[in-house]
């Protein structure tokens, strides 16, 4: 089991030893950690080396694997998971120049998916990758015309890499 923190979308804001409680049951290997104190990271990884840690900040992965997260979990990457990928792979390869370049591109897409609708959004991109992933579900809603017109300008964006 992971650990699911996002205090933004929950209020539930996690001390260290709460962390700390929950990484001491059985089956949890680790946390989607979206909570954007780095610093809180940096202790949890070094008190639970043991333990996984994924950034679940789409938009910050950059800062994410800079600070030790050790990948990422996040509903973006169904359509720019390549881009997170090369990310993560020039942090390691210490080539941070191509990582802010890589994040920056990113957050083109991610701005892009936040203003329609991430799920819709990225529903509809698929669709245009030949990937059917169905319809919404309640309580979202289908896009409109206009906003399937918007989406496919974000394949142009990913194929761009601009």
């Amino acid at each position: 089991m992971v650990i699911y923190s996002n205090p933004a979308f929950t209020g539930a804001q996690f001390s260290i030893k709460d962390y700390g409680e929950l990484l001491a049951l059985p089956n949890v290997i680790g946390v989607k950690y979206t909570d954007t104190d780095l610093s809180k990271l940096a202790a949890l990884k070094e008190l639970h080396q043991d333990k996984v840690f994924f950034s679940g900040a789409d938009d910050m992965v950059l800062q994410f694997a800079v600070s030790g997260a050790d990948g990422a979990i996040g509903s973006t990457y169904n359509v720019i998971g390549k881009e997170a990928n090369a990310l993560y792979e020039a942090v390691q390869d210490s080539d941070l120049q191509n990582a802010r370049v890589l994040q920056k591109q990113m957050n083109k897409v991610i701005v892009q998916l936040e203003e329609l609708g991430v799920y819709q959004a990225i529903k509809h991109v698929l669709k245009q990758y030949g990937v059917d992933a169905g319809h919404m579900k309640f309580p979202f809603k289908e896009l409109t015309e206009d906003e399937r017109k918007q989406a496919e300008k974000i394949v142009d964006i990913i194929s761009s890499g601009k």
